[in-house]
């Protein structure tokens, strides 16, 4: 059975996760996209804002999810089976996943059930979907020669 998740190395600088907290923290209420679920129809908490920079070819978000908001257990919609997510936030709730919990940088395997039950605080990452499985995508990183993210571009 592949893992629930893969823990990655921080690779983002002090500087990057402060530009990309600025980009989330002036984005308007009414700029965030709020993810409906593809199974109930019904909005959930994730709020997701879509960066033009993309991450090792991929398309990159910032998800942010507000204080006291839960996203129950879940397996995301095929074609998003991984998902690298990279906390910027401080009292950062974990993702739970059947594993264990990730408030760490780590790849999720998104086809496998997690959560989010977040604390008091605003909780904001940066994610990067892939198409591939989870263990592609760990292969992918290890041969990677950098892990670059160029928030100038912003």
């Amino acid at each position: 059975m592949k893992p629930s998740y893969y823990r990655l190395k921080q690779f983002l600088s002090e500087n990057d996760v402060k530009k990309l907290l600025q980009i989330a923290y002036s984005v308007p209420d009414n700029e965030w996209y709020v993810h409906r679920s593809t199974q109930s129809g019904e909005l959930s908490p994730l709020h997701f804002y879509g960066l033009s920079e993309k991450f090792m070819g991929r398309k990159s978000l910032l998800l942010m999810i507000k204080p006291g908001a839960i996203q129950k257990w879940h397996t995301d919609m095929k074609g998003r089976n991984t998902v690298l997510i990279y906390p910027l936030t401080e009292n950062y709730a974990p993702c739970l996943t059947e594993e264990g919990e990730v408030s760490f940088p780590a790849f999720i395997n998104t086809q496998r059930k997690h959560a989010v039950y977040n604390n008091d605080n605003i909780r904001i990452n940066l994610q990067v979907q892939f198409d591939e499985n989870i263990n592609e995508c760990i292969d992918i990183f290890e041969k990677a020669e950098s892990y670059e993210f160029d928030t100038s571009r912003l």
